[in-house]
């Protein structure tokens, strides 16, 4: 990004913007890029107080998009003058990711949307993550846990002899969009959240090992295309797209929640 030469030497606060098909997006100081309604007051910088050079060195992202499209960028900077300095047509970049891939969804704060035409989904939607014959207890998706609500279900393998022989596989085709390594209670777990083309997101958490190999997990099933009327009122991601996988169409399907 190059200044105007009065600007070069002064503090000032960066401005990403990226335009996806009809939707503006912005990045903000975490560098995460979030939906913006394009009013300047709800504007925020993702690089606060950074000095100007004649040619300031700009990170528009770094990492894989998942996402084929084009992308119109645009920077700007506001220093002490107050004044927003921008550029008004933006450059364009274009990605070719391989549809079959591709994970065109985005939490814009609110809600979950495509930045493209998502494909139609796979019949049936999901395959069982494990052997439900093994499977010595259920927490069911929907219930009150702990005082509050939880969308998705657990799995405990403890039967007698298995010693962490259930195999634990995805339930679904798609890409890997989130994973986590936490420490619960002294204990380190991960978890994994995969979005198929066509909007549908699975997520297994309490992973005790980075293996097929575990006794217990949680495993949670969320459309993205809409709502779950039984979650009106509650916020976040993605606690208001869960469904109950019991009653999706699956393979090896068992009784209904």
């Amino acid at each position: 990004m190059r200044p105007e030469a009065a600007q070069i030497g002064q503090q000032a606060d960066i401005y990403l913007v990226v335009k996806i098909g009809a939707v503006f997006m912005m990045r903000n100081d975490d560098g995460t890029f979030v939906q913006w309604s394009g009013s300047l007051a709800e504007l925020v910088p993702y690089r606060k107080q950074t000095t100007l050079a004649a040619d300031t060195e700009v990170d528009l992202y770094n990492g894989k998009l998942g996402i084929g499209g084009e992308f119109q960028l645009f920077l700007g900077y506001r220093g002490g003058d107050g004044l927003l300095r921008y550029s008004p047509r933006g450059f364009v970049l274009s990605s070719s990711a391989n549809p079959t891939n591709q994970a065109p969804w985005f939490y814009n704060g609110t809600d979950w949307k495509s930045s493209g035409s998502p494909s139609a989904c796979a019949s049936p939607l999901l395959q069982t993550p494990l052997d439900l014959s093994k499977v010595t207890s259920i927490l069911y998706p929907g219930q009150i846990r702990g005082g509050d609500y939880k969308s998705h279900c657990g799995f405990r393998l403890d039967g007698a002899g298995q010693r962490n022989q259930v195999n634990v596989v995805s339930a679904s085709n798609g890409t890997v969009v989130r994973g986590e390594r936490d420490n619960a209670n002294g204990v380190v777990q991960y978890a994994f959240e995969i979005i198929s083309p066509c909007g549908v997101m699975t997520r297994r958490g309490h992973l005790l090992q980075l293996s097929p190999k575990n006794v217990f997990m949680d495993f949670g099933v969320y459309d993205l295309r809409s709502r779950n009327p039984a979650t009106f009122g509650m916020s976040g991601e993605p606690r208001p797209y869960g469904i109950c996988w019991l009653d999706a169409p699956i393979r090896s399907q068992p009784s209904p929640c």
